[in-house]
């Protein structure tokens, strides 16, 4: 499948392998496509000229009988997001726009003004940056912004935010590149947010309906090219942020199994915004860093972080510091080496102020990293660190990696994996190898021996089937096919699949 007839906004770049940024994957492939924007003074026809061509792209595949996928920041971790034939490129398609008034429906709930449509490409530092000079922000944040928001979004990234749920909580409206021949704009019936009016200048057909939304919100690019999506943001806020130790003792277990911080000694007396909890097992005692921060008003004075792009930050997530430990480490691990590395990461308390995307800004990848996101519910949240502290115990190999817990709202997204209505996310980061995967897998099997329900993070590591995401989706999965069916013929739904769903049994 080569260019073809296919217009000179596409390149394309005859590669037949691919490797994902955290170096986990190792694809091969048929090369992959790079779609740019047109020149064209009108930012609408710009968007317009781009639809077109990947529905070109589509009718080449269809007569190639070839697959695509979308690539995004090749940040997943897991094979999610790869073809074995064609990738397509989206990262240069940037455009972002503001709604006018008259585009939005009578039965509109929020601000208009914190509307924006995005289109797929912006990565979320980029929107960051963007939103910030608009006087906005994203309502909330992963550890890391080098994801795209289609990206982050389409695979369930979850949050900062203890009290709001995952980066797909605040899309609103999907624009969705489904064949050679249509295109749909796509919204909740119960939350409207547009009129016809919208949709007729996409030259998308307009679809309001539920259950298809929360199908194709966390869909992994089976439903289509997702071309633009509607954000919802809020006023532009500064984050309070400060890091320390804590004793592992019975205010803490509280905390983590129920978010109530009420015998926590926490640097403020109030409810915190982000709460984490790092957990290194190789430590003699069980006592974790905790990352901790507070919502603030804006202001335009605040003390700005300054840090070089290597230095430790109080948003970087557990996989971003043990990435930064295992830097200075030789090759022959001891435990002590590492107890040192990763206490000096946590040397500077706060606090430091930022904006959402000041703070959380780790853009940085350092080799071959393991990393895995497992959410229970709330009130398993010790419970599911038992699990891990006991897989430490059985493995008889050293573990040079960090143990935490994260926090978000659930999902009505079918295949979200914060899909419990409290979540608490049990996370392992540490170097890939063959022994950390083995310990991953034991965090696994204590989980299932303990019966105690969990699901795992689709852009992250994990070792899924159809049995396994069966058992923890139940109905959700004959959901998302049927409306995977309802939007998709036979020929889109072969085209838009890919290894991953089919071993997934997802792809049927």
């Amino acid at each position: 499948m080569s260019n073809g007839q296919l217009p000179d906004t596409i390149d394309f770049s005859p590669r037949s392998r691919w490797e994902n940024r955290h170096q986990t994957v190792d694809q091969k492939i048929g090369g992959i496509y790079t779609i740019w924007n047109p020149d064209l003074d009108d930012k609408l026809e710009t968007y317009h000229a781009t639809t077109k061509a990947f529905q070109a792209l589509i009718a080449k595949a269809e007569a190639d009988n070839k697959r695509l996928h979308a690539l995004g920041g090749g940040w997943s971790l897991s094979d999610i997001s790869v073809s074995d034939d064609f990738l397509v490129n989206t990262k240069p398609l940037r455009l972002r726009f503001r709604i006018k008034p008259e585009r939005l429906s009578a039965d509109y709930q929020g601000n208009p003004n914190n509307l924006f449509f995005i289109q797929c490409g912006n990565s979320i530092t980029r929107l960051n940056r963007y939103l910030k000079a608009n006087k906005r922000s994203l309502k909330t944040s992963g550890s890391s912004n080098g994801q795209t928001v289609v990206g982050a979004f389409s695979t369930g990234t979850h949050g900062s935010r203890i009290d709001f749920g995952a980066f797909q909580e605040f899309v609103v409206g999907l624009h969705i590149i489904v064949a050679k021949d249509r295109h749909i704009w796509l919204e909740r019936k119960s939350y409207p947010v547009t009129v016809a009016d919208f949709a007729n200048k996409l030259e998308a057909e307009r679809i309001q309906d539920d259950q298809l939304f929360n199908a194709a919100l966390v869909s992994f690019g089976a439903f289509g090219f997702i071309h633009g999506v509607m954000v919802e943001t809020e006023r532009r806020f500064l984050l309070e942020s400060y890091q320390l130790k804590l004793p592992y003792d019975q205010a803490m277990i509280k905390a983590i199994n129920t978010l109530n911080f009420s015998s926590l000694q926490l640097p403020v007396k109030k409810r915190p915004y982000h709460f984490e909890v790092i957990f290194n097992p190789n430590a003699d005692k069980r006592d974790p860093y905790v990352k901790v921060m507070y919502k603030r008003p804006y202001r335009p004075d605040y003390p700005h972080p300054e840090r070089e792009t290597d230095e430790p930050g109080l948003g970087d997530g557990a996989l971003a510091v043990i990435g930064r430990v295992l830097d200075q480490l030789p090759a022959n691990l001891i435990r002590s080496q590492i107890n040192q590395s990763v206490a000096e990461q946590f040397q500077e308390p706060g606090p430091k102020w930022g904006t959402l995307g000041e703070i959380f800004s780790s853009e940085t990848v350092r080799g071959k990293t393991l990393s895995a996101a497992m959410a229970v519910s709330l009130t398993d949240a010790e419970k599911a660190l038992e699990a891990a502290y006991a897989a430490h115990d059985n493995h008889s190999a050293l573990f040079p990696g960090l143990i935490s817990l994260r926090y978000a709202k659930g999902s009505p997204a079918l295949l979200a994996f914060t899909r419990f209505n409290e979540c608490a996310i049990l996370e392992v980061d540490s170097i890939y190898s063959d022994q950390s995967m083995a310990f991953l897998r034991n965090v696994w099997q204590q989980l299932d021996d303990r019966n105690i329900p969990f699901t795992v993070h689709w852009g992250k590591l994990n070792e899924l089937n159809a049995q396994t995401v069966k058992s923890m989706y139940g109905n959700a999965v004959d959901q998302w096919i049927e409306a995977r069916h309802s939007l998709l013929g036979q020929k889109e739904r072969a085209i838009f699949s890919n290894p991953f769903l089919e071993k997934t049994g997802l792809s049927l």
